[in-house]
């Protein structure tokens, strides 16, 4: 795109897949070096403002590979749960939960309920086990959202019941608004 008044072009004079000389001029990024040892972290930005691309001393650009705000959990219950408490808590009014991964275990037939806002017992899932070391593990492509219909009045929950004993289940996802 051609440069305007105040605005400059920006563009390289080299097509891409040509070879690069020492007459070319082709458009190159910059950012900040920073070694792995944590001793000189970025500081946080506000929502919107322009960041710098972040790099290894050696020229590596660094990327983040998951979720900012990812979260995991795993719990154990020795006896069947048919009141669930909170397992999973949003962390701010507005934000719900994402929920990206399940694995279910029990040594006899079981039935797993996930449940969205405890208070209110809205099942997000319910899944069964099979008897005799049986397991469900699952990754959705389009993750289960939890979420108040109101995101206004209250913090949105995730909770878990099983109807029998010796279940284990692992819960992994995301936070976002």
């Amino acid at each position: 795109m051609p440069g305007s008044p105040g605005r400059p072009e920006t563009m390289g004079d080299i097509a891409h897949d040509s070879a690069e000389t020492t007459t070319s001029f082709p458009t190159k990024i910059g950012g900040t070096a920073y070694d792995f040892d944590g001793t000189a972290l970025p500081t946080d930005v506000a929502e919107a403002d322009r960041t710098s691309a972040r790099f290894t001393r050696d020229g590596r650009m660094l990327i983040e590979t998951g979720h900012p705000y990812f979260f995991h959990t795993t719990v154990s219950y020795a006896a069947a749960t048919t009141a669930a408490a909170p397992l999973i808590n949003a962390p701010a009014t507005g934000t719900s939960i994402y929920i990206t991964d399940l694995i279910f275990t029990s040594n006899t037939l079981a039935t797993f309920t996930l449940l969205q806002q405890v208070t209110s017992g809205s099942n997000l899932l319910i899944a069964r086990v099979q008897a005799g070391g049986g397991h469900l593990n699952h990754s959705f492509k389009q993750p289960i959202k939890a979420s108040l219909e109101d995101t206004t009045t209250a913090v949105t929950n995730v909770g878990l019941t099983t109807d029998v004993t010796v279940t284990t289940a692992f819960i992994a996802g995301y936070f976002a608004s």
